[in-house]
């Protein structure tokens, strides 16, 4: 557990030391706000919610995440850093808990980050506020699949700009897959197997506050999956 802690803080300092994680938190609370006040129209809707706001998050995970798990460990097989985590006396599954845990504390920082919005238009309206802790725990699931999901990309490559594209490019199709029976006629099993692959389609229920016991098994089975996939690709590379 020493080991993983000690991991997770180097992370952390990495992460800290990083132009594009100041770059994606910009982005992040920036592009958030711009769809949600100008796009969305939250004033002209006369709505007491914030589901606008949050409906929005999946599609800018597609960028945000990515550049937060590209340095993960492509980075470390450029620098030759990754020789020596390899050698310390920690299970590959430390390794990538490690790792993970220093990415989502960023990931939650972000978040936090937001909540000023939802304090600011609290006088506004009668909001609710059990609605809007569920669309926080939603976004922090569907964050903590889409890290794990860069973390593993991040180990299959070399260099940081195939770990972003990689990333990006997966998580673009897992997000939009579910939608593809609105432009596209396709069969009634096929469509819901898309809806259940879909990253946004789980995320559909807690944007709307209900909180979704089969969505959070999935966020965290494919976590689970996701991470023990990259623990198995670090133990090959140990013993290789």
């Amino acid at each position: 557990m020493t080991g993983v802690l000690a991991l997770t803080k180097k992370e952390l300092r990495i992460q800290f030391s990083s132009p594009p994680m100041y770059i994606a938190t910009a982005f992040l609370l920036s592009a958030a706000a711009l769809w949600f006040f100008l796009i969305h129209g939250f004033l002209a809707r006369d709505t007491a919610t914030l589901r606008g706001y949050f409906a929005a998050m999946p599609l800018l995970f597609v960028l945000v995440i990515p550049a937060l798990t590209m340095k993960g460990w492509a980075e470390e097989y450029r620098l030759g850093t990754s020789e020596l985590l390899l050698t310390l006396p920690l299970r590959s599954i430390e390794l990538v808990v490690g790792k993970y845990l220093g990415t989502m504390l960023i990931v939650v920082c972000m978040l936090l980050l937001t909540l000023p919005v939802a304090f600011l238009l609290m006088p506004l309206g009668e909001f609710d506020l059990g609605q809007i802790v569920t669309e926080y725990i939603g976004t922090v699931l569907i964050s903590g699949t889409a890290v794990a999901l860069g973390l593993f990309v991040s180990v299959l490559c070399t260099n940081q700009s195939t770990a972003f594209t990689g990333a990006a490019g997966l998580l673009l199709v897992l997000t939009l897959i579910g939608r593809l029976e609105v432009v596209l006629t396709l069969p009634g099993p096929l469509a819901g197997v898309l809806r259940y692959v879909s990253l946004d389609t789980h995320f559909d229920g807690f944007v709307r506050g209900v909180l979704d016991f089969r969505a959070l098994w999935y966020y965290l089975w494919l976590t689970s999956l996701c991470l023990y996939l990259t623990s198995v690709v670090l133990e090959a590379r140990r013993r290789a």
